[in-house]
């Protein structure tokens, strides 16, 4: 795989916290672009309120590992962090449930994009053509039994 195309994690930096991880591609030196966002309800936010598609400037930190450090474009992305409050909207390797089904079905039609860590913990990633509300109002609407952490 050449230097361009390749997906490396980074850690994020404020200047006060150091946390996120991300998922990017190198698109020219010291920029890259967000290809993924992973943190969970338990990491305290987002700091650089990163969405995907941003592109970030990327600095060593002072143990040597890659940090973005300031966001250098928007693309419009936001996210939602989503907690299951019901083994209904639970994903896991052996189990969907029937309003997680339901809930990928939406966010797929709406061409969100979602990521579900430790079974109950949803990522929704919202492009700019769609508002978060949206997708809270389906939840609720559709009594998806998810509760809403971030936005």
């Amino acid at each position: 795989m050449d230097n361009e195309h390749q997906f490396i994690e980074l850690l994020c930096d404020d200047g006060e916290i150091e946390d996120v991880y991300l998922g990017v591609e190198l698109i020219e030196r010291n920029r890259y672009i967000v290809r993924d966002i992973y943190w969970d309800l338990f990491t305290p936010g987002n700091p650089l309120d990163l969405g995907l598609n941003d592109i970030v400037e990327v600095q060593p930190n002072e143990d040597g590992h890659l940090s973005a450090t300031k966001v250098i474009a928007k693309s419009g992305y936001t996210t939602l962090r989503l907690m299951a409050i019901a083994k209904s909207a639970v994903v896991t390797v052996d189990h969907r449930g029937e309003d997680a089904i339901k809930f990928f079905d939406y966010l797929q039609e709406t061409g969100c994009t979602s990521i579900v860590t430790m079974a109950s913990c949803w990522l929704v990633h919202i492009p700019p053509n769609v508002q978060a509300q949206q997708i809270l109002d389906y939840i609720q609407a559709e009594a998806i039994p998810l509760r809403h952490f971030h936005i």
